[in-house]
This record gives structure tokens, C-alpha cells and sequence, in this order.
């Protein structure tokens, strides 16, 4: 039998929480223990709960845990941090590093796995070298 309907129930994140959303999505939480250590002040046992995974604590998080955060000015303030380093990271165009191939026009690198270990709510490794995958992933995403 089919369902009528499907209803997806996520919190409704007041205004000046709605970077939250950007800095849950984006894998740099993983290697960023500002995000991390925001996450785990809400609620830390949500957070070990969830398996660190922002996107699923932020949908498990109770609707009035995020209005009582909206008025908490000095989270809010932490939250506009964390958004704007984000937009740093993201914003960045060159790395230092030169790289002849790209200037060529051809690929510099191509990386293939079947695993990549990037955080723990990401099960994609089994072992050391999905990790190492994981590693090189952060590191090109460093060096832009």
C-alpha cells in the first residue's frame, strides 16, 4: 500500500540561526573544532547521540532549545563567527602552491577511492587508507 502523503518535519530556524544550516552541510565541521565545540554546547548528548552528524542534530533539535538559543546573544554572536570564518574558507581563491599543470589548462591531480574517511557520521572508510583518502581531501580543500 501507498502512503497518501510523505511529510518531512525539520525545525524552523529562527533568522539569526540560519547560518547554522550552511555550517551543518558543508563537511569543514569535521575539521573545524569551532563548529564542532558549537554543536556540542547546544546539546552534548544529542551530539554523541546523532554521531556528531550536524545535519541530523539540528533536525532532532526541539523547537524551543533553538527559539531559547535565538536570544542567547553571546551563541548568536558564536554563530556569526563560525558562518563568517566559513565564508573565509570558502572564499579563498589561490592557495600559495603553484600548480604548472593547472596553468597548462590540464589536470593537475585525479584521485580515486572507494572510501574517503572524512568524519565519523560519514561511514565511507574501513580502514587506514579511506582515512588517508579523507586526509587528502582536506588538504586540497585547504589549499583551495
Amino acid at each position: 500500500m501507498q502512503p497518501l502523503r510523505t511529510y518531512s518535519v525539520i525545525p524552523r530556524l529562527p533568522e539569526n540561526l540560519r547560518a547554522l544550516w550552511d555550517l551543518s552541510y558543508n563537511c569543514w565541521f569535521a575539521w573545524n573544532n569551532d563548529i564542532t565545540e558549537l554543536f556540542t554546547s547546544i546539546d552534548h548528548d544529542l551530539w554523541v547521540t546523532t554521531h556528531r552528524n550536524p545535519v541530523e542534530f539540528l533536525n532532532l533539535l526541539p523547537q524551543r532549545t533553538l527559539e531559547e538559543l535565538s536570544r542567547d546573544e553571546f551563541f548568536v554572536q558564536r554563530v556569526a563567527e563560525a558562518k563568517a570564518a566559513l565564508d573565509r574558507y570558502l572564499g579563498k581563491k589561490t592557495s600559495g602552491v603553484e600548480f604548472p599543470a593547472i596553468d597548462a589548462g590540464r589536470p593537475a591531480v585525479a584521485y580515486f577511492s572507494l572510501e574517503y574517511g572524512i568524519a565519523l557520521c560519514l561511514p565511507m572508510y574501513s580502514g587506514g587508507l579511506g582515512i588517508l583518502a579523507g586526509d587528502h581531501c582536506k588538504t586540497a580543500s585547504d589549499m583551495a
